[in-house]
């Protein structure tokens, strides 16, 4: 009965995989069909078990949830094994090494007599000591799983299991990848860019504006300063003459009121450019 069940989804995975997801499906459903797989061959039943895993590989692509490690584990063995008893020992050795790479310590089942059986074979051959790897980028939602686990390297060297989970939880994208075939396509996180500053984009800050001197200001503090100057130094020929004992009295008077006046206009020259010279420094 197992075994017909097997055959069963064996045929009905072609006509599965050919129509595409039309279903989410939950990876407890992968899980089931990965256990009866090998429960198939524990039997000795190698074509149920070859069935097993081809209703597997079918609802793979469909699963919505992140698959566990172990599981992924065992999806390489059994892979394998199929590989094996199809007869491509090509790929049975590639995806026994991701398997053995996930759980380097596992052993089959004593009524699998692998240590025996001829399909197992080529179970230690590839040596997976050190896998070569690709770096991806980040999604721009979400995150990706390779082999059960977050991260941005896929191994290249074996199969991969790569899921791209979304921002909610839910998976996206299933696939299992040989070491031929390209990575999964999505979208991949880009660093903003661009001028506006409040959304936290890069920007460019505008290139500095030339500053130049007020030149009709400049004039003018200068020619009060000149003024200022010229008129000082007159008050103080007037003022020297004035308090020359040769001077006549009768002059006096007049010279003391143009030293008072000459000095007025000296001060307020002054204070005139340093006023002007004030606006010139604020404007530049």
């Amino acid at each position: 009965m197992q075994r017909a069940a097997l055959l069963v989804l064996g045929l009905l995975s072609t006509s599965v995989a050919q129509a595409g997801c039309d279903r989410e499906v939950p990876v407890s459903e992968l899980y089931d069909a990965l256990e009866l797989a090998q429960m198939a061959f524990s039997g000795g039943d190698s074509e149920s078990t070859v069935g097993g895993v081809m209703y597997a590989e079918a609802v793979f692509p469909c699963v919505v949830e992140p698959i566990q490690r172990p599981s992924v584990a065992q999806y390489h063995r059994l892979i394998g094994l199929k590989s094996s008893v199809l007869g491509d020992t090509e790929k049975a050795q590639q995806a026994w090494g991701a398997a053995r790479a996930l759980e380097p310590l596992y052993t089959w089942p004593p009524e699998y007599e692998a240590d025996t059986n001829a399909l197992f074979a080529a179970y230690d051959d590839l040596d997976v000591s050190s896998l070569e790897t690709s770096n991806h980028p980040p999604a721009a939602s979400g995150y990706l799983m390779f082999d059960g686990r977050p991260g941005q390297q896929r191994v290249t060297t074996v199969p991969t299991v790569v899921q791209k989970v979304g921002d909610s939880g839910k998976v996206e994208q299933t696939v299992y990848l040989w070491p031929s075939d390209e990575m999964l396509v999505y979208e991949a996180f880009r660093a903003p860019t661009g001028p506006d500053v409040a959304t936290g984009t890069l920007g460019t800050l505008p290139p500095p504006q030339s500053r130049e001197v007020n030149r009709p200001l400049l004039a003018s503090a200068g020619g009060a300063a000149v003024v200022g100057a010229a008129l000082w130094g007159v008050a103080a020929l007037q003022h020297r003459k004035w308090a020359d004992p040769s001077t006549d009295y009768a002059d006096l008077a007049g010279l003391e009121k143009r030293t008072n006046g000459l000095m007025v206009g000296a001060s307020v020259a002054g204070v005139a450019a340093a006023g002007l010279g004030v606006t010139v420094v604020a404007t530049w």
